[in-house]
C-alpha cells in the first residue's frame, strides 16, 4: 500500500510544463466553443423533437443516435489527428458541423433529425475531441491546464444555452438553428488560431486515404486498455456520460412536461456552467487532499444522484441548487479524468487515446437515452429517472470495492 500511494503521488507531482499562450488560448477556445456547441443543442433538440409529436421512445432514440458515428469513429478521428494534426481535423470537421446544425428546420420529420443527428453529433464533437488531444500532446496531461480547459468550456456555456432557449421562445425554430451553425463557426475560428508548427508529424500526407479508418488505429488503441489506470478511466468515464446522457435528453424533456420555458431551461444550463467553471480551477488544490481516482468517482457519484432525484425537486429554486452542485462536480471530475488519461498514455498515441475515451462516453451516449426512453415509455418518466439512477450508482459502488481491493489505476514507476 505503501508504494501505491508513492506512485500516486508521484503522478500527481508531475512538474507543469510552459506552455504559451498562443497555443492555450486557441486550445481552450477550440474546446470551448465546441463542447457549448452540444450543450446548446440540448436545449433545442429535445424541444424540436418534442414538437414533431415523438412518444418518449421515438424522442429517445431521435437524441441518442446524435453519438453514434461518433461512438464508432471517435478513435479513427484521434488517429487522424496523430497523423495529419489535430489543427486540421478540427477546422475539417468544423465546417461540415456548421452546415449540419443549420439543416434541422429545412427537414422537419424524425427520419431527417436521426439522419442529420448521426453527422452533427460527430462533426460537432471534433473541437472538443481536440483539444483533449492537444492536453496530452502540448501539455504533458497536467492537471492544472485541463483544469482551465474544463473551467474554459463553461464560459462559452454561461452565454450559449439561455441564448439560444431565448431565441427558441422568442423567434422560433430556424433562428435558434440559424444561431446553432453560426456557433458551430467558433471552433473553426480558434484551431485555424493555432500555429501550423504544433502538428504531430511535420510534412504527414493530408490525402484522401489518411481519411479513411484504419483497422491498425484500433488495434493501437485498444491495445492501450492493457494500462490499469486506462481502464479506470474508461470505467468511470462510461458512469460519468451516463449522467450527462440523462442531462441531454430526457432531464430537459421532464423541464418542458412541468412547464419551464426555452429560456428558464437555458439558465439552469447557464447556472451548472458557472458552478462547474469555479470548480474546475480547483482540481489542483483538492488533488493535494484526496488522490485522484476516489476524487473522480466521488464527483461522478454525485452527479448522477443529483440528477436522479430531479422529479423530487419541488419548484425551480430546487432546480437551480441542484444545477448548481451538480455543475461543482462535473467540473471537477473531468480535468482529473483528461488528466488520468494523457498522462497514462505514450505522446504518440494522445489522440488514438482521446478517442477511446470518447468512444466510451458516446457509448452511454447512444444507448442510455434509448433505454431510459423505453422505460419511460413503459413505466413513465419520473420512474426511468429512479431506475436509471439506482441501477448507475450500484455500478460504482462495484468500481469502488474493485478500487479498494486492487488498488486499480495507479501508474506504476
Amino acid at each position: 500500500m505503501g508504494n501505491l500511494r508513492k506512485n500516486q503521488a508521484k503522478l500527481q507531482s508531475s512538474a507543469v510544463p510552459e506552455v504559451s499562450w498562443r497555443i492555450q488560448a486557441p486550445v481552450y477556445g477550440c474546446g470551448m466553443f465546441s463542447h457549448s456547441l452540444n450543450n446548446m443543442a440540448t436545449v433545442i433538440l429535445p424541444l424540436w423533437v418534442i414538437s414533431l409529436g415523438a412518444t418518449p421512445l421515438e424522442a429517445g432514440i431521435a437524441l441518442g443516435c446524435r453519438y453514434l458515428l461518433l461512438t464508432f469513429f471517435s478513435i479513427h478521428s484521434g488517429a487522424m489527428m496523430d497523423r495529419i494534426g489535430t489543427r486540421r481535423v478540427i477546422v475539417l470537421f468544423g465546417c461540415a458541423a456548421i452546415i449540419l446544425n443549420s439543416a434541422y428546420p429545412f427537414f422537419p420529420s424524425l427520419a431527417a433529425v436521426i439522419a442529420i443527428q448521426l453527422f452533427a453529433g460527430w462533426a460537432g464533437a471534433m473541437g472538443w475531441l481536440g483539444s483533449q488531444t492537444m492536453i496530452g500532446q502540448f501539455m504533458g496531461g497536467s492537471p492544472v491546464y485541463a483544469g482551465r480547459l474544463s473551467a474554459s468550456l463553461r464560459v462559452a456555456a454561461i452565454v450559449g444555452p439561455p441564448s439560444i432557449g431565448a431565441i427558441w421562445d422568442h423567434f422560433g425554430a430556424f433562428f435558434a438553428f440559424s444561431f446553432l451553425a453560426c456557433w458551430a463557426c467558433l471552433p473553426v475560428i480558434s484551431a485555424m488560431m493555432l500555429p501550423t508548427t504544433t502538428r504531430v508529424r511535420a510534412g504527414s500526407s493530408s490525402k484522401l486515404h489518411q481519411l479513411v479508418p484504419n483497422w491498425r488505429d484500433y488495434k493501437e488503441a485498444l491495445s492501450l486498455i492493457a494500462v490499469p489506470a486506462i481502464v479506470l478511466v474508461l470505467t468511470i468515464t462510461v458512469m460519468r456520460y451516463a449522467g450527462i446522457s440523462v442531462q441531454h435528453s430526457f432531464y430537459v424533456v421532464w423541464l418542458n412536461e412541468i412547464g419551464l420555458t426555452g429560456t428558464k431551461i437555458g439558465f439552469l444550463l447557464t447556472i451548472w456552467a458557472i458552478a462547474g467553471g469555479f470548480s474546475a480551477l480547483c482540481v489542483g488544490a483538492l488533488l493535494r487532499v484526496i488522490s485522484d481516482r476516489w476524487l473522480a468517482l466521488l464527483m461522478v457519484a454525485t452527479q448522477i444522484t443529483l440528477l436522479s432525484i430531479t422529479p423530487l425537486l419541488p419548484n425551480y429554486t430546487a432546480l437551480l441548487i441542484a444545477m448548481a452542485f451538480y455543475g461543482a462536480s462535473m467540473g471537477i471530475s473531468q480535468p482529473v479524468l483528461i488528466g488520468l488519461m494523457a498522462r497514462a498514455t505514450p505522446s504518440e498515441h494522445q489522440g488514438k487515446s482521446a478517442g477511446l475515451r470518447a468512444t466510451a462516453n458516446q457509448c452511454s451516449g447512444v444507448f442510455l437515452p434509448i433505454t431510459m426512453g423505453a422505460i419511460a415509455e413503459w413505466l413513465g418518466l419520473e420512474s426511468a429517472f429512479y431506475i436509471v439512477g439506482i441501477f448507475l450508482l450500484l455500478i460504482i459502488l462495484g468500481i469502488a470495492v474493485s478500487i479498494k481491493r486492487t488498488g486499480i489505476g495507479v501508474r506504476e514507476s
